[in-house]
């Protein structure tokens, strides 16, 4: 049964990945080519990607290697063989996923940059410059005078200058920031308070006086984490202190070590629905930290269990006993 129900799953695989293959090479029109969008496309990819065969898989996906190791040694595996069950694994989902995190987080930025590009299209195209040149300075000024406020009651919340191309529009929920018509910021506001801020190059998800930020380069599908800000209590505190059980940690540290776990599980693979959670949920930060707990001490763990298992192989020494001469009983005393 264990056999069949992983050829299911490898097969399962297989069907994904084709899928994702055919997505990623689709061409407009011919017979026989399968076509699908970038969005379906991404949400195949996360599936796959976040998609396990058995639960040690699982653990070792989402970083808790020292679970994943003890689980395959409860289950009969040596150290040995349980230590390279968990290299296999690993390598096999960096090859497979390990840019997943930079296109799926580059398809966002972009989608968001090119609908701000749309608006600012649409935002030149307001004014009819034709006339403007015609028009006395007087007569200018109050032209963009009425433009600027019959646009701030259409669209309330806006404050833009038709002229300058500088301020704020807000537009579904969102505020898009201009200067000199070129775009600045993004404020996307969500659930819980949670907002998120896109700036040329980078994005950031703030909630209160809390904050995660992330630079991307969307051209050369690369990002990296550079703020790490959670509302950390006592209980959180405790997990991140155990990193110092062989990982030195400071703040700039903690914000390094985010970012390679976050690269290398599945963590790391959805920012954008993630970060707001990570924000908000005390539970999920501390399932999050005790993962990475685990990620970064594992080396110094599995040095500790060779220690211990060579040292319980290692053939005891014979015990030398004293050997005795002499007659037994209590001494008698010389006359």
């Amino acid at each position: 049964m264990k056999k069949i129900s992983t050829l299911l799953f490898s097969l399962f695989l297989v069907f994904l990945f084709a899928v994702v293959g055919r997505a990623e090479n689709r061409t407009s029109g011919g017979a026989g080519n399968f076509t699908i969008d970038e969005e379906t496309s991404i949400q195949i990819k996360m599936m796959a990607c976040t998609a396990y065969e058995n639960e040690i898989v699982a653990h070792i996906i989402h970083g808790r290697l020292i679970t994943a190791f003890e689980l395959c040694r409860k289950q009969g595996g040596g150290v040995e063989e349980c230590i390279e069950k968990i290299k296999e694994t690993r390598e096999k989902w960096r090859k497979r996923c390990g840019k997943d995190s930079a296109y799926n987080i580059s398809y966002r930025y972009k989608k968001i940059v090119k609908g701000v590009k749309e608006v600012e299209a649409w935002l030149k195209s307001i004014p009819t410059p034709s006339e403007n040149r015609l028009m006395s300075p007087i007569a200018r000024m109050a032209y963009f005078q009425s433009l600027n406020r019959n646009f701030a009651q259409l669209y309330p919340g806006s404050q833009f200058s038709f002229e300058s191309g500088t301020g704020k529009v807000v537009l579904g929920g969102a505020e898009i920031y201009f200067q000199g018509w070129k775009w600045i910021q993004t404020n996307i506001y969500g659930d819980g308070g949670i907002i998120t801020q896109v700036f040329p190059l980078r994005i950031n998800w703030v909630m209160d006086r809390y904050n995660i930020s992330i630079f991307i380069e969307p051209e050369s599908l690369r990002w990296e984490l550079i703020d790490f800000n959670l509302p950390f209590d006592m209980q959180t505190e405790k997990i991140l202190l155990a990193l110092n059980q062989g990982v030195r940690v400071t703040e700039k540290e903690i914000i390094r070590l985010a970012d390679i776990f976050l690269h290398d599980t599945t963590w790391g693979l959805e920012l954008k629905w993630f970060f707001p959670i990570l924000l908000l949920s005390r539970e999920l930060r501390e399932d999050f930290l005790k993962a990475m707990v685990e990620y970064f001490t594992f080396d110094n763990y599995i040095a500790k269990v060779r220690a211990e298992e060579k040292r319980r192989s290692k053939p005891a020494e014979p015990q030398q006993t004293e050997r005795k001469t002499g007659t037994t009983g209590p001494k008698q005393k010389k006359k």
